[in-house]
């Protein structure tokens, strides 16, 4: 939509009957060379455009952030003309919101590790002896009345937020060699090197970056 790359048709041109998109090509033309009123319709239909966009939202920049491919790209994709400063903000609202879900998955997954490698001991231990019958019994005698304090510091799920909170850090610093990747995915030279050529870009600063455009439409994630 920002590009403001146009092309058009020489309708006065000399063509035969036969003009199709093949033999009568369009020219582009630069936005310099658009009259007062093409800039305004040009403006009226990015409006409209936009307006059907849906709004950048929490959600939509925490699916950016997990896609390897938009990931460095989010707050470019979340950024409005209307409002250009809160792309910020939604992009730490998404990282907040990916640390918090994350941090329930891993924990989760812990969990589950701690659980089987305590199944693990139990069967061990019940081949050698028998476990006591009065196990049920003294953990009644044991417990008195519910704490009240339920929001206790835990030292555990401390430990292991910390330690999911790091996999987010380096997910969200993990750079990716796309190259590596086309020629993993691509086994036909020809074609490999044909996209090669056309995921990489030249920024404002004149370097070479990735296109996510492209990376979008050749590399499957």
């Amino acid at each position: 939509m920002k590009s403001y790359k146009f092309s058009a048709y020489q309708l006065d041109g000399l063509r035969d009957e036969a003009t199709n998109e093949r033999n009568f090509p369009p020219v582009e033309v630069p936005l310099s060379s658009i009259s007062r009123l093409g800039h305004r319709c040009i403006n009226r239909t990015l409006y409209q455009i936009t307006t059907r966009l849906p709004k950048p939202s929490v959600e939509m920049g925490m699916s950016l952030l997990l896609d390897p491919r938009t990931k460095r790209a989010a707050a470019n994709y979340l950024r409005v003309p209307e409002n250009p400063e809160c792309a910020d903000k939604i992009l730490e609202e998404a990282k907040e919101l990916l640390r918090k879900e994350h941090r329930f998955l891993y924990r989760i997954a812990q969990e589950n590790d701690n659980q089987e490698n305590r199944n693990g001991n139990v069967v061990s231990v019940s081949r050698t002896a028998e476990p006591p019958a009065t196990f049920d019994t003294d953990m009644e005698l044991l417990c008195g009345d519910e704490n009240s304090q339920q929001t206790l510091a835990n030292p555990f799920e401390d430990e292991v937020n910390c330690e999911a909170d790091v996999e987010v850090e380096k997910w969200l610093n993990h750079r990716v060699d796309w190259a590596e990747v086309v020629k993993l995915q691509i086994t036909d030279k020809d074609e490999r090197n044909e996209v090669l050529v056309k995921l990489t870009i030249r920024n404002r600063e004149g370097k070479s970056v990735w296109n996510v455009e492209q990376l979008c439409q050749y590399i499957n994630v």
